[in-house]
């Protein structure tokens, strides 16, 4: 099994950004879909629906100095990734 510092992750860019092993690339870009939604009569309501278009690739050195930025600046940091 691969080390969790050697992965490599893809942002998927569109409504927000998604951070995944690059590993679940294939799938997720097949079967997923973004979906935007709107809010009527107190339901969020799927408004749009797309396929995933914008894939940006993340080395974990990327995801590593993004970490100790985000501490510099002071910020809550996700640490599971």
């Amino acid at each position: 099994m691969a080390d969790k510092k050697q992965k490599n992750y893809v942002r998927i860019s569109d409504y927000g950004d998604l951070l995944v092993p690059i590993d679940m690339l294939d799938r997720l870009v097949t079967e997923g879909r973004i979906v935007r939604t709107t809010y009527n009569n107190d339901v969020d309501e799927i408004s749009e629906i797309t396929e995933i278009s914008r894939v940006h690739l993340h080395t974990s050195a990327d995801i590593e100095a993004a970490k100790v930025q985000i501490a510099l600046q002071g910020k809550e940091n996700e640490q599971t990734v």
